[in-house]
């Protein structure tokens, strides 16, 4: 598997191992839990949805071609 988040499975991976360290960052500032897990689910879908149209520098999924270009 691909080391990039640009498919699903990718990313499905990297959200699976990641969402409860999300969630726990957001909770420090919220201190809500739901609110938290909201935050966190709401930024990886928006992510996801434009992940195309993110420049290499904020998208760790493009970061192969700022190294190549």
């Amino acid at each position: 598997m691909s080391a990039t988040i640009n498919d699903l499975a990718s990313f499905n991976k990297f959200f699976t191992e990641n969402q409860h360290r999300f969630i726990r960052f957001a909770w420090t500032y919220t201190r809500d839990e739901v609110v938290a897990e909201d935050i966190v689910m709401e930024s990886l879908m928006a992510y996801w949805e434009n992940r195309d149209h993110m420049t290499p520098e904020i998208n760790p999924a493009r970061s192969e071609e700022r190294r190549v270009g």
